[in-house]
Parts: C-alpha cells; structure tokens; sequence
C-alpha cells in the first residue's frame, strides 16, 4: 500500500479524521488562515536574534533567509535563540494552536490542545559536528537529527496529532521521513531516543514542503529525520493535540490543556478547563530513569549475529560493516541505490567503491571486495518485534 497524500482540495477538518498510519495532509501556506503558526513563530525568531545579535544580523538573516542561519550566527548565540524560542513556544502553544485549528482548518470537534512543542533548528551536520564541543548536554536536542520513532515511547496518547510546521524549505537533504511499513514493536524501547537496531522500518518515504506549509500526520506512524546534509538549516515546530481525552498522571510527562467542546475548538482559561499536571520533576526523573534503561538495555544487549554485510553490486560482492558509523542503524536492512549504500535511518549514502559518505563530518564506511556468497540473513523474528501483518 503506497502513503496516502490528502490535498489541500479537501476539507481540512475531514482530513485530519481520515488520518491513519498511511497518510498525512499538507496545508498549503496560501490557504486561509495557515500562515497564522509560522508568522507568529517567525516574528518571535527575529525578536529573539534581535535580542542576542544585534539589529544588523536579524535583517541579515531576514534578508538572506533562515537557512542561512547557521553562516551568520554563532553557535552560542543559536544555542541561546533556540532556548528562548522554545520556552515562548510551550507557554503560548494551547493558544496558537488554537487559533490555527479554528481558522486554518475550521476544525469542529473536540480536541485536547497539549502544551509540549519543539522549535527545530535543524543545523547541517558539517557545521553540527565542527561546534559539537558547545553543544552541552541536552542543549542541542533541538539542533540534530531524530532517530525514528513513535511519538507514544514519548507517552503522548496514540491518536495524536503532529501540526508541522516549516519555517523554512524542507527538502530530500533535510527534510523528514515516514515509515509506514515498519514492523510494530511489542516492546516499547527503554530509551525512545535509540530505537531497537534490528528494528525493520520497511521503505522509507521522504517529505519535503516549502516555508510556511504545514505537515499534519499522526504521531504513531514512524517517522524521523533525515540527516542534514545540506548547506541549509532547516527550521520547524511541531504541536500536537489529541482527538480523545488524554490519561491523567501516568508516564504522561507535559502537561496539557483540556479545550474544546462540540463546537469551535477554543481555549477557556477562565471557565476553568485547563488542567495542568506539574511536569518539571516528571522530566528529570523522566530523563534519569531512561539513562539508566538505556544502560540497563546495553549490559542485556545479545551479540549481535554477524558484524559485517555482504552484498552484491554489479555481479562482484562487497562486504562492509553492518552498523552505521553515524547512528549504529543495522546496514543489512539498507537499500543500495545509484552506487550508494542508504542508511535506513537517516538516509545518508555511502558509495560502494570507496565508502565515503555524502554527508560531510559522518566517517567513511569500511568498504571492501569479498570473497563468497552475497549477503546475510536478516534474524529471524526476535522478541522486540511482531510481523508487519500484526501492526495496528
């Protein structure tokens, strides 16, 4: 079954309840009302780049365009804006969400308006790389890639709703993937920033869109980043809301608003509908407790079967390792395409002949001529994973 793509000729309210795990609707930036999220998230960018670098480089940046962000300013100063941005995004994100919903999509059900968003500033790799020294801690989360993943290891509800929105082009070399065809896991990992290696995500579909549109597709499905290698930094947000009241207390981390009643979605603050649960002790033992799964997981972790891949590329065999040396994805599930061996993950090419990569600041793969059959057998259906067959 191929991903369905819902346009803009629909009606967007209808659109976001046909979503599934196959599909996704984009809202064009020329539709009524869509510009409302990425104009208000752009003016605070700019207040913010005002505030830290000067009048001069905020129109120097307006005027070259936010790509070009990472060749303007510094990285302490992008650490700073990216801070700054992302803590008036999540106290403001009930409301702007709010304003979208009703005016861009005319959306008339209810719904539960989660004040958890993320401002990406997507930096390219190269440059991720070069500065990686001042990116401390968690700091940098908003500034590289993400592994696939499914918004529920997170502890967002199944049926929510991601509202993308680009403040800049995002294109094959920058932008998003979806994997519809993943196998489901049975076992949701220890640590949702590392997905299962033997994890088999099926055919990834890449998702590109222009500044300004806005990406609307379920949490659950699959999806992740694709490695920056472009020369372009590419900006995002993403807010959620939920079709179906969410669980109280629980692994449920951020707090959340409850709005919208038959109707107008809106957001009553004064008639008492918002219901907060604290979440700043939540989020550090939240992030404690998944080091110590992750290290738990990693002590537990099986030898892995084989340690290299061979493959067969124009009747000669090759044999190169089986992990990524960017992320540690299982290279026996990657396809080889035009000479170039695709991570799974995060789609960065390794050329058959010499193993570089076509992402500058990711190591070259080992590559070399082997001796013997092609290939190696994919393992047998293990215990973190049931057959694509079973999948919700």
């Amino acid at each position: 079954m191929r991903f369905h793509h819902f346009t803009p000729k629909q009606d967007p309210a209808k659109a976001i309840h046909r979503l599934g795990d196959r599909s996704a609707y984009l809202l064009p930036s020329s539709a009524p009302g869509a510009s409302s999220l990425s104009h208000a998230l752009g003016e605070k960018i700019a207040e913010s780049l005002t505030g830290h670098c000067g009048k001069d480089i905020a129109q120097e940046v307006a005027r070259q365009g936010i790509e070009r962000l990472h060749r303007l300013v510094d990285a302490e100063s992008i650490l700073k804006v990216s801070a700054e941005v992302n803590h008036w995004a999540r106290e403001l994100a009930p409301r702007l969400l709010d304003d979208f919903l009703l005016k861009a999509v005319r959306y008339d059900r209810p719904a539960y308006l989660s004040t958890f968003a993320v401002v990406r500033f997507y930096l390219p790799y190269s440059c991720f790389v070069r500065e990686r020294e001042r990116f401390a801690g968690d700091d940098y989360f908003e500034l590289t890639t993400h592994n696939p993943h499914l918004d529920s290891w997170y502890a967002f509800p199944s049926d929510t709703v991601n509202v993308l929105v680009a403040l800049s082009r995002m294109t094959a070399k920058n932008g998003m993937t979806f994997f519809p065809d993943a196998d489901r896991l049975a076992v949701r990992p220890a640590n949702p920033e590392r997905p299962p290696r033997d994890w088999r995500l099926g055919k990834g579909i890449p998702y590109t869109c222009e500044a300004g549109d806005t990406i609307l597709f379920l949490g659950d499905v699959p999806h992740g980043t694709v490695l920056n290698r472009s020369d372009e930094t590419r900006v995002s947000a993403t807010f959620r809301f939920f079709r179906s009241e969410p669980p109280r207390g629980g692994r449920l981390a951020f707090s959340y608003v409850v709005g919208g009643k038959p109707g107008p979605v809106r957001n009553d603050v004064g008639k008492g509908l918002v219901q907060q649960l604290p979440h700043y002790g939540t989020t550090v033992w939240r992030r404690l407790s998944s080091t110590l799964s992750a290290w738990r997981s990693w002590l537990a972790m099986p030898p892995p079967q084989s340690h290299s891949c061979r493959r067969k590329v124009g009747g000669a065999a090759i044999e190169f390792p089986r992990y990524c040396p960017h992320g540690g994805a299982d290279l026996a599930q990657a396809p080889i395409m035009k000479g170039k061996i695709r991570c799974p993950w995060h789609d960065v090419g390794f050329n058959v002949d010499t193993g570089v990569a076509d992402c500058p600041g990711v190591s070259a793969l080992a590559v070399k001529q082997a001796d013997g059959p092609a290939g190696i057998p994919l393992p047998a259906k293990t215990l973190s994973l049931i057959s694509n067959r079973d999948r919700m």
